[in-house]
C-alpha cells in the first residue's frame, strides 16, 4: 500500500508538470480560429513587399501594391471581393516604384508609399491623389544618410509623424572600427509632417557600438501604447522605448533566458558559405508589433537552428516564436511555430484576434490564419 501511495504521488506530480510544459497554466489563451484562402492569382514577383492586412470598422482586408500593373489592390478577406482598385500611374512620375517600394495602409482614408530608390515618402487618398510628400535622405552633421523601409522592416506612422530607419553611405563596413563608427551615429529619422521638422535620434545598443556585426542592419519598430515608439534590434534581448525622439526606457523583452549573441566574423564578409551557415544557425529577433485591440506587444524570435537537417541537407525550415508581453513588457507567453507552416513576416493584429500569413507556394501567397487570443483573468 505504501509503495502504491508513492506511485500515485509521483504520477500526480508528473501530470502537473506535463500540464505546465504544455502551457495549460498560461494566462494567454491562443487558439487557431479560421483560415482565409486569398486570391491565388497574386504573384510575389509583382508585389512590392508583402501582401498585408488592415482592419477598419470590424472589416478586415488584404492589400498590396502591384508595381507591374501600376495599381493598389484591396480585398475583403472574408469573400475575396475587390474593395479598392487604385490606379497609381501618376505616382510613377514622382518616384521609382518597384519590388522594394513600401506600402502601408496607415489610416482608413490614407496610404503611405515609400520609395527606397527615390528617397521619397508619399501619402495618398483612396483615389490615388497625393496628400503629403517628403524627402527622406539628407545630411546629418555633414554626413550623408538615406532612409530604409522594405519587406517586414516597415516605417512607422502616427498622427503626422513618420519614423524611418537610417543608413549611412560614406564608408564601407569592412572592419570593427568602421562598425564602431557606424553604430555611434543616430539610427532613426523622425519626420513631423505637420510642422515640417526633421529630427535624428537613437543610438544602437552597447554590443553594436563596440563594433560587433551580426550580419544584418535590421531594426524593427512599432508605435505602441500612448504613441510610444518601440525599437527592436535583431541581436539584443531588450527593447528601447521613445516618446517622440527621447529615450524613456529600455526593458528586457526576450525569448527564454538572456542570450549571448555570437558576433559575425567581419573578416569573412565575402565568404557566402560562412554567411549562409551563420544566418541559418544563429538566433535573432524580428518584428515588434503592438496589438491596440488587446494592449499587448508581440516580438518575433527566430530560434537557434542546426545547419544541416536529419538528411544531411542544408536546413530550409526553422522554428520561431511569438513572444507575448503586456504594456510593461512583462512576459505572458511564448507560442512556437514552424516556418513551413507560418511566415514570420506577416503578423497582423485585428479586432477578432491575430492574423498570421501561411504558406507561399510557387511564388503565390496562399492563405492567412486567424488566431483568437485572450488574456485569462
Amino acid at each position: 500500500m505504501k509503495h502504491n501511495k508513492y506511485i500515485i504521488i509521483l504520477s500526480l506530480l508528473f501530470f502537473l508538470l506535463s500540464c505546465k510544459e504544455n502551457g495549460n497554466d498560461s494566462i494567454i489563451d491562443f487558439r487557431k480560429s479560421e483560415t482565409f484562402f486569398i486570391d491565388t492569382n497574386i504573384t510575389l514577383e509583382s508585389v512590392s513587399g508583402h501582401v498585408k492586412i488592415a482592419s477598419f470598422d470590424d472589416t478586415t482586408y488584404y492589400y498590396y501594391l502591384d508595381w507591374a500593373e501600376h495599381k493598389i489592390m484591396a480585398y475583403n478577406i472574408k469573400n475575396n471581393k475587390v474593395f479598392l482598385n487604385i490606379d497609381i500611374d501618376s505616382l510613377f512620375e514622382l518616384m521609382i516604384i518597384d519590388n522594394m517600394t513600401q506600402l502601408q495602409w496607415v489610416e482608413k482614408e490614407m496610404f503611405g508609399v515609400f520609395s527606397n530608390n527615390s528617397q521619397l515618402i508619399l501619402f495618398i487618398d483612396l483615389e490615388g491623389n497625393v496628400l503629403k510628400k517628403e524627402a527622406t535622405d539628407g545630411m546629418e552633421l555633414g554626413v550623408p544618410f538615406v532612409s530604409v523601409s522594405f519587406f517586414d522592416r516597415t516605417f512607422s506612422y502616427l498622427n503626422n509623424k513618420v519614423y524611418l530607419n537610417k543608413a549611412y553611405t560614406d564608408f564601407v563596413l569592412n572592419s570593427k572600427e568602421n562598425f564602431q563608427k557606424y553604430y555611434s551615429r543616430t539610427m532613426f529619422l523622425m519626420l513631423d509632417l505637420k510642422n515640417k521638422d526633421k529630427s535624428h535620434f537613437a543610438k544602437a545598443p552597447y554590443d553594436y557600438r563596440k563594433g560587433n556585426s551580426y550580419a544584418d542592419y535590421d531594426i524593427y519598430t512599432c508605435i505602441g501604447e500612448g504613441d510610444l515608439f518601440v525599437t527592436s534590434y535583431t541581436s539584443c534581448d531588450s527593447v528601447y522605448i521613445y516618446k517622440g525622439n527621447v529615450l524613456v526606457n529600455s526593458l528586457l523583452a526576450g525569448s527564454g533566458e538572456a542570450h549571448k549573441f555570437t558576433p559575425y566574423n567581419i573578416t569573412k564578409s565575402k565568404d557566402l558559405s560562412y554567411f549562409r551557415k551563420y544566418t541559418i544557425e544563429q538566433p535573432y529577433y524580428k518584428q515588434i508589433i503592438y496589438d491596440k485591440y488587446r494592449n499587448l506587444y508581440y516580438r518575433v524570435f527566430k530560434m537557434q537552428n542546426k545547419y544541416l537537417d536529419e538528411n544531411g541537407k542544408i536546413q530550409k525550415n526553422f522554428k520561431w516564436s511569438l513572444n507575448i508581453f503586456d504594456t510593461k513588457f512583462k512576459k505572458l507567453d511564448e507560442i512556437i511555430f514552424k516556418t513551413e507552416d507560418y511566415s514570420t513576416a506577416n503578423i497582423f493584429p485585428v479586432s477578432k484576434g491575430v492574423i498570421i500569413g501561411g504558406k507561399v507556394q510557387k511564388g503565390k501567397v496562399i492563405d492567412f490564419t486567424l488566431f483568437k487570443i485572450d488574456v485569462k483573468k
